[in-house]
């Protein structure tokens, strides 16, 4: 038997320099909309929302759900929404999010999938 012998062809892509704004996040995931701005979405009560048009300069616009999301408060045990882990998909106009909710710790979680044009 001989051994294989795999190549892999890459392509290094340059990173976008100094990263600056409100760039404290958790669990994060980013898409890109069909105008070039990426969204960042990331572990928080609501799960917070940051924008960049060159993924250098960050802005915080806001939450998913900025009056929490009552729906998972059997999950996580609180009522402001602490949902964690975001995972977004952006395709034909319209955003797909899968998020979790739960107590540190616990056996008690749910994911959830909303989606938004």
């Amino acid at each position: 038997m001989s051994p294989l012998l795999f190549a892999v062809v890459g392509r290094a892509v340059v990173g976008p320099g100094v990263v600056t704004g409100d760039i404290s996040v958790h669990d994060p995931t980013m898409c890109k909309d069909d105008s070039g701005t990426y969204f960042i979405f990331s572990t928080a009560p609501g799960i917070e929302i940051r924008t960049s048009t060159d993924r250098t300069r960050w802005t915080l616009i806001g939450r998913v759900w900025p009056n929490g999301a009552s729906w998972t408060d059997a999950y996580t045990g609180t009522s402001n929404g602490n949902l964690w882990a975001p995972d977004c998909t952006y395709k034909n106009g319209e955003f797909y999010l899968y998020y979790s909710a739960s107590s540190f710790g616990s056996q008690n979680s749910a994911i959830f999938f909303a989606k938004s044009s």
